[in-house]
């Protein structure tokens, strides 16, 4: 976790720096709101392109009277009518302790 701080610490700036070097200081607007289209692109179509999948951990569903925080909080065999992958319950084991 301290990498990914380092190193978007240092790449965020990184963009605005490049953008305008490579589209001058006049454009620089129109610039950084086409970085941003092309980097948003990425974030969306990284993971398919990879072949990698999102893993759903939890999900809300309306209408069944129990709190999501509460249906978040209940251990295992536990009355749970949200959608809770037994995935979370694995969590503590490997040390993540929030979320």
């Amino acid at each position: 976790m301290v990498f990914y701080g380092i190193s978007m610490g240092t790449f965020y700036p990184l963009i605005a720096v490049l953008v305008r070097k490579y589209s001058g200081a006049s454009r620089i607007s129109g610039g950084l709101g086409w970085a941003f289209v092309f980097q948003g692109a990425a974030y969306l179509l990284g993971q398919p392109i990879a072949g990698t999948q999102w893993l759903q951990v939890f999900a809300t569903v309306k209408g069944t009277g129990q709190k999501a925080v509460d249906a978040w909080s209940d251990g295992t065999g536990e009355n749970v009518v949200h959608d809770k992958s037994p995935l979370v319950e694995q969590w503590g084991l490997l040390g993540i302790k929030r979320l």
